[in-house]
């Protein structure tokens, strides 16, 4: 069933067959719709379709071309309206510089105001924004801080500026535009970000797509833009439309789900019912922010295709999310006061299996051979601080077939991963994780998510498996190369060399080496790439030769 999010059916081009084309469109498989506002007088139309079908949502906004005589009076009418029992957002708001309808400082004005509104009747915000991507991204910024979640409707920018909007914490809106021959951008768009933050729209009766580019839109063209975008993800129709109609339940707050640990309230509730104490030798500090718990997942891409390998799921409160989303999940928990807490908050779910056991001791390998039909999983993971470096490594040593590893970690760790030659946070860490995956910082977490809080900032990053890593010959001398490098890290590369065990060369051998591959004598490892070492480790084996 295919989600509709973004319509105008109040439109006076459907004033002639209204009634006798929405009903086509939902016995054609379109579950759902939302009628969204772009005027007070619009909003309140798209209000009384969503009261006379079932199936329709309304959302209530201004857009930015009738924003030049926008009073707060309009204000107060869009707050009433979004008290309605069926709105879900406030939108259409936003920017638009093509058209310039309403002055620049004007419409800044008034979506600064409507962004304000959002979160005071708490909904989620639709947002248009033609050629204004600056001022839009930088009153977007202000506006995720301060709480504000949403969708940028029918987005037009690059792919980097898409990836920004998905950290925030918005979805994407894609529609017809994406069948169009020369819509290169929103392609690339689609290809380079998640499925898990894509939502599926209209924009009805506009942009109508291939075949049907330049007819009035409606609805049960939405199949054509899921054949495109299956064939760009290289998934199955059934796929596409499965998860962006539960990205669709997610933006507009109305997946039923039995997730509730995210709660502050729940959890307490839990740990006092179980008599639960905090173990310090586990590490054990429990997410309770719903926000960062959808981030986690979204940026995890999980499907409902997906087997999800979860290390440390405490008393279950992102295994629920997991759950939600996964074909199933692998939970696997060390501490045995959390097992029977695990049986109880995940006994609505019957795709998760609790493994009771250590992870750095659990044969994962045949784990995901037994279980998990010949595909490669998604480890999604709150790590325990202490232990990061151990179970990431482990994972990737033992070459786990992974698509990608989604965890949240210290933040200071998560810059060293994702760090680049030659800045402090550079080391060899970095190098190591790089060598098995592309990482990515998604968020940057404060203590307050957390129960206990912890003393020190977090992040999620996702850890992309590469489907072509760096050749080297041999991986175990360029790991010692590298650990060498850095165990004095101030010192030049020739010195760091002459301490790894087996290589027996003198210092003036070493700087020959080094100059084969075109690196001076006395560089220091500090600056040198992941490419660039597994070049040197395979020099220094071909001339030990």
């Amino acid at each position: 069933m295919i989600f509709d999010t973004h319509a105008h059916y109040d439109d006076d081009a459907f004033d002639e067959d209204r009634d006798t084309l929405l009903g086509e469109i939902f016995s054609s498989g379109i579950c759902c719709i939302t009628d969204v506002g772009a005027s007070v007088k619009s909003s309140k139309s798209a209000v009384a379709l969503s009261k006379k079908w079932p199936q329709i949502y309304a959302a209530v906004g201004v857009h930015p071309d009738s924003t030049a005589d926008m009073t707060e009076e309009d204000i107060e009418t869009l707050r009433s309206l979004a008290q309605e029992k069926k709105v879900v957002a406030i939108g259409e708001i936003g920017l638009d510089y093509y058209w310039d309808n309403s002055p620049r400082e004007v419409q800044k004005k008034w979506f600064e105001r409507q962004l304000e509104l959002a979160r005071e009747v708490d909904l989620p915000v639709i947002i248009h924004s033609r050629e204004a991507a600056k001022d839009t991204m930088d009153i977007m910024r202000e506006a995720a801080k301060a709480g504000n979640t949403g969708v940028i409707h029918c987005y037009s920018y690059a792919a980097p500026m898409a990836k920004e909007y998905i950290s925030m914490g918005f979805f994407i809106g894609i529609g017809g535009v994406l069948t169009f021959k020369n819509a290169r951008v929103i392609k690339e768009v689609a290809s380079e970000i998640p499925l898990s933050s894509i939502v599926l729209e209209t924009d009805s009766p506009y942009l109508a797509p291939v075949p049907y580019r330049g007819k009035r839109n409606n609805s049960m063209y939405l199949k054509e833009v899921v054949k495109q975008l299956a064939q760009i993800k290289q998934v199955s129709e059934e796929t596409v439309i499965t998860t962006t109609l539960a990205n669709a339940k997610r933006l507009y707050r109305l997946e039923e789900n039995c997730a509730e640990l995210g709660n502050p309230k729940n959890t307490i509730e839990v740990l006092q019912k179980y008599q639960f104490h905090f173990a310090k030798k586990f590490g054990q500090n429990f997410l309770i922010d719903t926000h960062v718990l959808d981030k986690i997942v979204r940026a995890a891409e999980i499907t409902p295709e997906d087997y999800v390998l979860e290390i440390g799921p405490g008393i279950g409160t992102l295994t629920q999310y997991l759950c939600e989303s996964a074909k199933h999940v692998f939970a696997v928990e060390i501490d045995d006061n959390l097992i029977p807490i695990l049986q109880d908050t995940l006994s609505p779910y019957d795709n998760v299996t609790v493994i009771h056991n250590d992870v750095l001791k659990l044969d994962i390998n045949k784990l995901v051979e037994e279980k998990c039909e010949g595909k490669r999983i998604k480890v999604v993971a709150n790590l325990p601080y202490y232990i990061t470096t151990p179970i990431l490594m482990g994972l990737f040593e033992s070459h786990v077939p992974m698509e990608s590893v989604t965890v949240m970690v210290q933040k200071e760790v998560a810059q060293r991963m994702q760090a680049l030659p030659g800045g402090k946070d550079y080391g060899a860490l970095s190098l190591a994780v790089q060598f098995y995956a592309e990482p990515y910082i998604v968020a940057n977490v404060p203590p307050n998510c957390f129960m206990p809080r912890p003393n020190v900032g977090s992040a999620v990053i996702r850890l992309t498996s590469h489907k072509k890593p760096v050749a080297v010959k041999n991986e175990k001398l360029m790991f010692d190369i590298i650990r060498a490098s850095f165990n004095q890290r101030r010192k030049t590369l020739v010195n760091g060399l002459y301490n790894v065990g087996g290589l027996n060369k003198s210092k003036e051998e070493l700087a020959a080496v080094l100059e084969s591959i075109g690196l001076a004598a006395n560089v220091r490892g500090e600056t040198l790439t992941l490419e660039q070492f597994a070049a040197l480790s395979d020099a220094l084996s071909k001339s030990a030769n």
